[in-house]
């Protein structure tokens, strides 16, 4: 029977890891704890998430509620495209909730992100993160951090203490900017690529894939990495739908970092 504000239920999930702030959540966008993470599963599914179920909105201990770092880190990416995610994600401030129908005090939500609001862990690099933790789980950490034009996600699971943790997430992030760069990526030869274009039944024309400049992200001692390029492109344009279509660049990490294929879509 309290009524909150949504901005306050997002906020108190994000900020002080509020379990029944996301059981909310999940009544939200499903109708119910149980819709809600139906469209969790569904949509971890949609971004083609191998190693990722839910079974609640909140991470409590279960053995059919499971990820992967790969699958956090590509969770996390998706939602930083999300509008409004980014600055709750990266919010440093406390949070002021005020009284409620039933809640006559004002509640306050803040982060205790070490390497946002500390001193011997801080790195002016980061930028957002959401902390978690259970007995089974450990600590875990996902954080957002950008420097010199690099951006980048880190996840970190089953630490063994909050000091580790943030250890860790240092080590793990300086390293990254002290040898990742990002490099020019090649156009390939889209030259001979064109797209049919179609309405109402006919064919009216062709369109030609465009050249862009676009770069990938390479270790410092793998700048001399083999880059090739493939295309993929749809079988036709109809009008008044998405064009679709993407270039696909793949890495090769010569024992300095993972092979690796980096996606963009194409213009035209």
């Amino acid at each position: 029977g309290e009524v909150v504000d949504l901005e306050d239920i997002l906020y108190a999930t994000q900020l002080a890891s509020a379990n029944d702030g996301a059981n909310v959540l999940a009544c939200y966008i499903g109708g119910s704890i149980e819709g809600g993470v139906e469209e969790m599963n569904r949509q971890a599914q949609a971004l083609g998430l191998e190693n990722t179920h839910f079974t609640n909105p909140h991470g409590l201990m279960d053995t059919d509620h499971y990820t992967s770092a790969r699958d956090m880190a590509a969770i996390t990416r998706w939602a930083l495209e999300q509008p409004g995610f980014e600055t709750l994600f990266c919010r440093t401030d406390t949070w002021e909730m005020g009284p409620t129908n039933l809640q006559p005090e004002t509640r306050y939500f803040g982060t205790d992100d070490w390497m946002r609001v500390g001193q011997e862990k801080y790195r002016e690099y980061a930028l957002g993160s959401k902390s978690g933790y259970h007995i089974d789980a450990g600590q875990t950490f996902v954080t957002l951090c950008e420097q010199d034009g690099v951006r980048l996600i880190g996840v970190l699971m089953k630490d063994l203490t909050k000091e580790t943790k943030f250890a860790d997430a240092c080590a793990l992030m300086d390293y990254c900017f002290a040898n990742f760069v990002r490099a020019d990526a090649p156009a390939g030869d889209s030259s001979g690529l064109s797209l049919a274009v179609t309405g109402g039944g006919d064919q009216l024309g062709q369109v030609q894939v465009a050249e862009e400049k676009t770069t990938v992200l390479l270790h410092r001692q793998n700048q001399e990495a083999e880059l090739s390029v493939s295309f993929e492109l749809p079988e036709a344009w109809v009008l008044g739908t998405g064009v679709g279509g993407s270039r696909i660049v793949t890495v090769a990490g010569n024992g300095w970092q993972s092979d690796s294929q980096a996606e963009y879509p194409l213009h035209y």
